[in-house]
């Protein structure tokens, strides 16, 4: 095939285009966790919150549970937590994971019902369904604040969704997030970072009796060495 003589330097650059774009989403992709396993390998154990120690915040109508199962015993872990919002409650419903800092300062995962995610560093449990309150946290892989933010793979209200933190041992310093196994951020982890408490919890727009969150299971993965 020949091409005219003014398309004979044009068909190299396009080719060396085309394949410089993939080098940069597989470069990209690398470094939003592709590399790394969805999870880790081995179920340590797997629970419900049923009979975890609940308190409650009645001025933000904020609930949270706290785990019996300190996470020191693992170096490299992942928390899976899933829960639905029931079908007839507030959109703004909001649920997550956290985790105890220092003595008054929480690290906070929050979704809710329009599907979208945060995280945030609290600085005492009065915390509610908007966690504007909360400072954002840090990305370092995309170098942004970790605020409300869409996420197509969360899930609407009547439908469960499942929380995913992985922590590994070579990147000692960061949170993995992802839902249904595709990464979504990388939180940065503050130097007193701690493990050994931590829990779930749920608050809402308006005062309600009836459960709010749906909880099917929670799980702890490790791996092989630890």
């Amino acid at each position: 095939m020949s091409f005219p003589e003014s398309w004979q330097w044009k068909v190299p650059l396009l080719l060396f285009g085309v394949g410089s774009v993939s080098v940069i989403g597989f470069a990209i992709a690398l470094a939003n966790g592709m590399a790394d396993p969805p999870r880790a390998s081995y179920l340590i154990w797997e629970d419900t919150p049923i009979s975890w120690q609940k308190e409650t915040n009645p001025k933000t109508n904020l609930e949270w549970y706290v785990s019996p199962h300190p996470l020191t015993t693992v170096n490299e872990f992942t928390l899976e937590v899933e829960g639905t919002i029931q079908a007839d409650i507030p959109t703004l419903t909001a649920w997550g994971i956290w985790f105890q800092v220092a003595d008054e300062r929480w690290l906070v995962v929050g979704i809710n019902g329009h599907q979208y995610v945060t995280v945030r560093y609290c600085e005492s449990l009065t915390w509610d369904y908007r966690l504007l309150s909360c400072m954002p946290a840090f990305e370092p892989t995309q170098q942004i604040e970790t605020v409300w933010k869409y996420f197509h793979l969360i899930k609407p209200v009547g439908q469960p969704n499942r929380i995913q933190l992985t922590r590994l041992a070579l990147r000692s310093t960061t949170l993995t997030l992802r839902f249904g196994g595709e990464w979504m951020w990388d939180v940065a982890l503050e130097s007193d970072f701690r493990f050994e408490k931590w829990g779930i919890w749920v608050a809402q727009p308006q005062d309600s009796s009836q459960a709010l969150v749906l909880w099917t299971t929670i799980r702890l993965w490790g791996n092989i060495e630890n």
